[in-house]
């Protein structure tokens, strides 16, 4: 069940469509790593917490899983919060009591008594499921929101680094309050002009089969500076556009717009000016209606 930390760090880091998502507070943003002591917040539950001194965390790409790993080589172990269906301590006590299903794969049930104690539930857990070490120990701890979903935060560690495992949960579930739930959109307040600066936009042929690499059709380097530098494909948006916009170009750049949409315009040196509207959606970008990926420009100077 266990990975390297760094290893899992790396990946979220290398496949992530957005990464550094910094706008929007202590929202919980998919793939960004959140060191201690920094507050997050998930609107969709009203749930508010802070990392645990020695963790980090992060929301994997399309999971509703919140992870905390150690941020040293010191501790081993992982920490998992789920959304329970139960809406009160009680029932979710004997829930534990009895054995319960956390996911499709993590299972637990209680080792020793479930301690009650400050709207709280907390105890040593067995914990079973695909991939589980059955070596390993588990401490659980779970709070209930007025407004209906109880949180469950569950440590597994290697019997050594227990009393590390039980010490994070605690810390993370005591801090934990609730709000009232939100739908609101995670990029209400998101402005594209500080995202898109320094920023490489790119599109790739294929790139919805699946796989995250592929042959790169258009590419442009949106400078702090305001300047822009790219190299166009014959393919796609620009196409349709205008044939002209083609090979290596430059000029300047800028973007609107607060929230899911917004406008990019690209003023070239020798071609008409272009705007482009922009849509973030699910952590895809846009451009015209074509999927674009962002990471950060290699072409920009500071």
């Amino acid at each position: 069940m266990t990975a390297p930390k760094r290893y899992i760090a790396i990946v979220i880091l290398a496949i992530s469509t957005i990464p550094a998502f910094a706008q929007s507070g202590d929202r919980l943003q998919p793939g960004k790593l959140y060191e201690s002591g920094q507050g997050i917040y998930a609107p969709r539950y009203g749930f508010r917490s802070a990392i645990p001194e020695g963790w980090e965390g992060t929301l994997p790409r399309e999971m509703e899983i919140f992870l905390l790993m150690p941020d040293s080589t010191n501790v081993g172990g992982e920490i998992f919060t789920f959304v329970s269906e139960k809406s009160d301590l009680q029932s979710l006590r004997e829930s534990w009591i009895q054995g319960v299903d956390l996911s499709e794969s993590i299972r637990i049930q209680s080792k020793n008594e479930v301690v009650v104690q400050d709207e709280m539930i907390s105890s040593e857990v067995v914990a079973g499921g695909e991939n589980m070490n059955t070596g390993n120990r588990g401490f659980a701890a779970a709070k209930c929101s007025p407004y209906g979903p109880c949180i469950t935060c569950l440590g597994i560690a290697p019997s050594q680094f227990y009393q590390e495992i039980q010490t994070a949960v605690t810390r993370f579930m005591e801090q934990a309050s609730f709000s009232e739930p939100s739908n609101v959109s995670p990029y209400v307040d998101f402005d594209w002009k500080a995202f898109l600066s320094g920023k490489m936009l790119i599109a790739f042929m294929g790139i919805e089969s699946g796989s995250y690499s592929g042959t790169k059709e258009n590419t442009f380097h949106l400078c702090n500076d305001g300047t822009f530098s790219g190299y166009i494909q014959k393919k796609g948006t620009m196409k349709e556009i205008n044939p002209q916009y083609k090979g290596r170009q430059s000029g300047t750049w800028t973007a609107g717009g607060i929230g899911e949409h917004g406008t990019l315009k690209l003023s070239f040196k020798k071609l008409p000016a272009l705007e482009l509207p922009l849509t973030i959606k699910d952590e895809k970008i846009m451009v015209n209606d074509e999927r674009y990926f962002a990471a950060e420009s290699d072409k920009c100077r500071e």
